[in-house]
């Protein structure tokens, strides 16, 4: 977070313009990629227990079983994330992630 800080800092005084452009960013940046955007569908009447637990699986894969990170970017805490998780009998005894094996 703050290698990103510094970066937007260091555009934002070398930005000639009153508007930062992609130009503006370090080279590493400007010419990296996106990540892939992840499309989930769901048929109507799908229940919403079941569109948050693929969301969540889904993200956690994203994440590669970092629940900080997929907490984060769902939202939520990381406390509510090992909730949910708790509640769709994602996590194991061990606190593993059944995506990666780690622990929490």
């Amino acid at each position: 977070m703050r290698e990103l800080e510094n970066v937007i800092e260091r555009a934002v005084v070398l930005c000639r313009g009153d508007t930062l452009a992609i130009e503006d960013l370090p080279e590493h940046i400007e010419q990296a990629s996106a990540p892939e955007a992840c499309v989930l569908t769901f048929s109507v009447g799908t229940s919403l227990d079941e569109v948050e637990s693929r969301l969540i699986r889904e993200t956690l894969k994203f994440t590669k079983g970092d629940k900080s990170l997929a907490a984060q970017l769902l939202g939520i805490s990381t406390r509510t994330i090992y909730r949910k998780l708790g509640e769709i009998g994602f996590g194991g005894e061990d606190g593993s992630c059944p995506i990666d094996g780690s622990g929490m």
